[in-house]
């Protein structure tokens, strides 16, 4: 037997014949626009015509970014610009970390200040000639 007369006998016993209900046809007609296809066709190549320029090989490049371009080149390798960023970035965490000093430095004034009961201890014990 072949393949096409297996499935023409197979085809003759199968009993359940399916069927769309109108009604469904319609819902699935007015979902089915709303929603995008997944895909998208494949866009036909268009022939080239004598008349339309092929791509230039040269792209136009704007003044600032030719300006950029050249302003880069002339800073240095990168590796050379991240050891200058990184000796520069230490030398101001130097400077701030020396502000710091200075200016814990001046709020020393070498003598201690007392809180209010230290104070009256003090001077309750200087009353009675203990100090």
């Amino acid at each position: 037997m072949t393949v096409k007369m297996r499935q023409e006998k197979e085809m003759k016993e199968c009993t359940f014949k399916p069927a769309v209900n109108s009604k469904s046809k319609e819902i699935v007609a007015e979902i089915a626009p709303k929603f995008s296809p997944l895909h998208h066709p494949k866009i036909p190549k268009e022939p080239l015509t004598p008349e339309a320029e092929p791509p230039s090989k040269h792209p136009q490049i704007s003044p600032l970014s030719r300006a950029l371009a050249e302003r880069q080149e002339r800073s240095g390798p990168v590796h050379d610009r991240l050891q200058q960023h990184e000796v520069l970035r230490r030398k101001r965490l130097e400077e701030l970390a020396l502000e710091k000093q200075m200016r814990e430095a001046e709020s020393v004034t070498g003598v201690p200040q007392l809180g209010r009961n230290t104070k009256e201890i003090m001077r309750r014990r200087a009353y009675a000639g203990e100090i």
